[in-house]
């Protein structure tokens, strides 16, 4: 079951310009069980050009066999979505919180 917060980005000129400002954003995720799945999530952070300010992992809530990863990171929304597609592919749960900007 994937979750996402992130809200949706309207296509307007208004939004265009708020799209590609920087800012803060979190993200959780839990990883599937497999080899290399921390290195392929993150990844798709470098791939597309999103810092990591901080990383930090905690046992599941959820599942006890389970890693939960939080990853602070500076980028735009636009990315922030690119991001949210590709880690579908990799990670059992996503959650994330939109760049403060």
């Amino acid at each position: 079951m994937n979750k996402s917060a992130f809200p949706k980005i309207e296509e307007n000129k208004d939004n265009k310009t708020a799209s590609t400002e920087r800012g803060r954003a979190a993200v959780v995720f839990s990883l599937k069980n497999e080899v290399g799945g921390l290195v392929k999530a993150l990844k798709l952070f470098q791939e597309n050009h999103v810092n990591l300010v901080h990383i930090e992992s905690r046992k599941s809530k959820r599942r006890n066999s389970e890693f939960e990863i939080f990853v602070d990171c500076d980028s735009n929304r636009e990315q922030l979505h690119e991001i949210i597609q590709l880690l579908r592919k990799h990670v059992n749960v996503l959650e994330m919180d939109a760049p403060d900007n």
